[in-house]
């Protein structure tokens, strides 16, 4: 995983935790992957919080959270969750420009952090600047699964 601070993996949880309850639970994950785009049943997302969920509470709190963030491993099926939205965001999120494929531009990554996260203009750029370390126009997904814990 890139360089990342715990005080920006913190930043990256209370980004999910909405009700900013300390714990993200199967609601606030789920609201989380269906703005980014990704349909899924409320069951799939209980079953992959249970995946995290370590002390069995029904919920992630941070240290799972900064647990699977930095573990580096991940079950396949996990990833392929990733991989799908990644490729929602590069085909979704229309900006008029050509995106080579396999990637999303800065602007469609910041278009859908501002519109579906809800997030303002310097804090989608910060959350940007996590992923895109090498500073060009485009993301890959390496990138992209680069900022939980590949």
């Amino acid at each position: 995983m890139a360089n990342i601070s715990e005080e920006e993996l913190k930043d990256l949880f209370d980004l999910v935790d909405v009700d900013h309850g300390g714990t993200i639970d199967s609601n606030e994950l789920w609201t989380l992957l269906r703005q980014i785009g990704y349909e899924i049943a409320p069951s799939d997302v209980k079953r992959m919080l249970m995946e995290i969920d370590d002390d069995g509470n029904g919920e992630i709190d941070f240290d799972e959270f900064k647990l699977v963030m930095t573990q580096g491993t991940y079950k396949a099926e996990y990833i392929d969750e990733v991989r799908k939205a990644f490729s929602i965001i590069s085909h979704r999120t229309q900006t008029g420009e050509t995106v080579p494929e396999g990637c999303v531009s800065y602007k469609q990554l910041k278009r859908c952090l501002m519109d579906y996260a809800k997030l303002d203009d310097k804090s989608s750029d910060e959350m940007i600047q996590l992923v895109n370390t090498e500073g060009g126009d485009y993301i890959n997904y390496a990138q992209f699964l680069d900022i939980i814990g590949k």
